[in-house]
């Protein structure tokens, strides 16, 4: 059976150090031994799991174009003056290596299993990870390029978990009370202060290195990682960024009144601190996305 107005789709979990991987790789937990973790649907064989879910997408969705790969770090509060914005893993404490030999490992804009400080995703029953650890990077530029090379769209889909117990929706992330100084300082303190000019592309290695510490968990570092990233792998189709952050869009500033205040068109605009972030985060990720001297492209955000 096919479906024929299906013409786009989202790959899922988001989570898995090397769910999204071309390559076979095998994991190893703190005290246990080396086995495979990406080729559960032909155990033994070196064709991966992503590779047997585009087969059966493509066969089973012949006019499906383009492919959302959806990306999760996660979140550890619903304050946003002291949230913090990571990638982790399940495998702390142990090690990856790709299953044909080699010591190539997990890899998250310099963050390793090796990382100093690197934030454990909990396991509220002790033994269970709330979440799968963050894809790593290398995974994500392969995936984009497999997706490619089958003549489908790629989109990159940015999304946060929050690892508090319930897992709480993202949108729970906030701050009380606003319309003040401080709803702004909380608002900047998320976003963080990454630039585009502290982010280097690694082709050798697949990754993209931050200049900043590899401990600034932030969003603004996040998003400009995976913009620079998606540049690496060829570009994708559509980049989004800001999903479901609607608790962190609604926070207001010191300058918001009812009214608004009128800007220099004679438009009405309010003090949405998080709003200007995403604006300008968007941009952002414009200028890594397009070089200078290229014709623009038609792109879109979702924030």
């Amino acid at each position: 059976m096919s479906f024929p107005y299906i013409g786009a789709i989202n790959l899922i979990p988001a989570t898995g150090e090397f769910t999204y991987d071309t390559t076979a790789y095998s994991g190893q937990q703190p005290g246990g031994a080396m086995a495979p973790i990406n080729t559960y649907h032909a155990p033994g064989g070196t064709k991966t799991d992503v590779e047997f879910a585009l087969d059966q997408l493509q066969a089973t969705l012949p006019n499906c174009a383009t492919v959302a790969i959806v990306v999760q770090w996660l979140a550890n509060s619903l304050n946003a003056a002291t949230c913090q914005v990571y990638p982790s893993s399940t495998f702390i404490g142990g090690a990856f290596q790709p299953t044909a030999g080699g010591t190539d490992s997990w890899r998250v804009s310099d963050v390793t299993l090796a990382t100093a400080g690197l934030i454990p995703i909990s396991r509220p029953d002790g033994v269970h990870a709330a979440y799968g650890g963050t894809p790593t990077d290398q995974s994500i530029v392969r995936c984009i390029e497999a997706i490619k090379a089958r003549g489908l769209n790629v989109a990159l889909y940015l999304f946060l978990g929050v690892d508090l117990p319930g897992k709480p929706w993202r949108a729970g992330i906030t701050y009380a009370p606003d319309v003040s100084i401080a709803a702004s300082g909380a608002v900047a303190s998320f976003l963080g202060s990454a630039t585009p000019g502290m982010f280097t592309r690694d082709a050798a290695n697949l990754t993209v290195h931050y200049s900043g510490s590899v401990l600034d968990f932030t969003y603004r570092r996040f998003v400009l990682h995976y913009a620079n990233l998606a540049v690496l792998a060829g570009g994708v189709s559509l980049f989004a960024m800001g999903s479901e952050l609607s608790g962190l869009e609604a926070i207001r500033g010191p300058a918001w009144i009812p009214a608004g205040t009128m800007d220099a068109n004679g438009h009405a605009v309010w003090d949405y601190p998080f709003v200007a972030g995403l604006i300008a985060l968007a941009n952002d990720c414009r200028s890594v996305s397009i070089p200078p001297g290229l014709r623009k492209i038609s792109r879109r955000e979702k924030i």
